[in-house]
């Protein structure tokens, strides 16, 4: 039965020099100058963004800290109200996802581009995009008093006052990204609860891909968006446990785990043999279930174990099984005390404040 860990058991390992090394270590070489700093300021950075998200902290713990060292590897303020970037739990991982406050501040790094603003056009407003060699954009915005249908969205990034470059894309397009995206229909998604936001983000995106870049770390941002809004695997470099910390590979606080997830771990501390731990991890754990639970769980552990009666337990050698059995009784004494929906394919909630799309 997976704990959830406490924000500080997170923290502790990046206080052990090896994983601040690592964490150095793939920081992009632009970066490398500032990098003990930008460790420090992840650290203090990511204290703050789990106390305040306990979803987070039931994610894989080493997908955390690489989408936060890859956040302050692009100098991206993550989670915080300048709204770069954040770090959105997805199925058990920790994704990376861009704000349009950081595509434009990650196109504006190069030099080139002075300003850029991203605009969503609403049903009566004036709105005219001359294409080709005209190259312009006329927006008046009419005010109602009740809401109307979005109709497009545009960005504009300007080299100088005479001098820019935009996109438009119009409702059907934008619903035509939306339909890609891995979770775009869900309840909790940000197109459900932002929907101007990521109308606007389109567009804006587009823009991103097709204006000069004097780094790479816009390319980057991008690419790290567009696989999560695809679903696939962000290929973020991971930051492996280092022995020693507070946690297990998994993210089970040690001083919490299972006996048995200890031992998967190789993380055993107690005494006796592995059976002998086992055996008396099971006994506890049936004594923790509801009375009325216990005879048919300790019916079942006794099948699963070749035994008649759980009295025989004793007898039962097979360490493989013992571990399936303690597993399984773990598994249900948290069904039993504390029912939860299960969520392996939950979608980026809204967050817990307005997350800036």
């Amino acid at each position: 039965m997976r704990m959830t860990a406490s924000a500080d058991s997170i923290v502790q390992p990046l206080t052990v020099p090896e994983t601040r090394q690592r964490m150095r270590d793939i920081l992009p070489a632009r970066a490398q100058a500032q990098g003990e700093a930008l460790v420090n300021q992840a650290l203090a950075r990511l204290r703050l963004i789990l106390k305040g998200s306990p979803a987070l902290r039931e994610c894989d713990v080493t997908s955390i800290y690489s989408c936060v060292i890859a956040a302050f590897g692009l100098k991206l303020e993550i989670n915080s109200p300048l709204g770069h970037c954040y770090a959105i739990p997805f199925a058990g991982e920790c994704k990376l996802v861009m704000g349009y406050r950081g595509l434009i501040e990650l196109a504006r790094r190069g030099g080139r581009i002075k300003a850029m603003t991203a605009e969503a056009v609403y049903e009566g407003d004036e709105f005219y995009a001359g294409l080709g060699t005209e190259n312009r954009i006329v927006h008046r915005r009419v005010f109602t008093k009740e809401a109307v249908p979005l109709i497009a969205a545009y960005a504009v990034a300007w080299y100088d006052p005479d001098n820019y470059q935009f996109q438009v894309l119009q409702r059907h397009e934008i619903e035509k990204i939306r339909a890609v995206s891995k979770s775009g229909n869900h309840p909790k998604s940000p197109w459900t609860t932002f929907y101007e936001r990521m109308a606007v983000k389109c567009p804006l995106k587009r823009l991103c891909k097709l204006i000069p870049q004097a780094t790479d770390e816009l390319a980057i941002a991008l690419e790290h968006d567009d696989r999560y809004e695809t679903g696939k695997n962000q290929d973020i470099p991971r930051i492996p446990l280092p022995d020693g910390t507070d946690l297990l590979p998994d993210g089970t606080p040690r001083s919490e785990a299972s006996l048995s997830q200890k031992m998967k771990a190789g993380a055993t501390e107690q005494s006796g043999s592995p059976e002998e731990r086992l055996r008396r991890e099971i006994e506890q754990l049936i004594g923790k279930l509801p009375a009325n639970e216990r005879e048919e769980a300790a019916g079942k552990v006794a099948q699963s174990l070749g035994l008649e009666s759980i009295e025989g337990l004793a007898k039962a050698t097979d360490v493989d099984k013992l571990v399936n059995a303690a597993d399984w009784l773990g598994a249900t004494l948290g069904e039993a005390v504390s029912p939860a929906p299960a969520t392996t394919d939950t979608p980026p909630p809204a967050a817990d404040d307005d997350i800036g799309f």
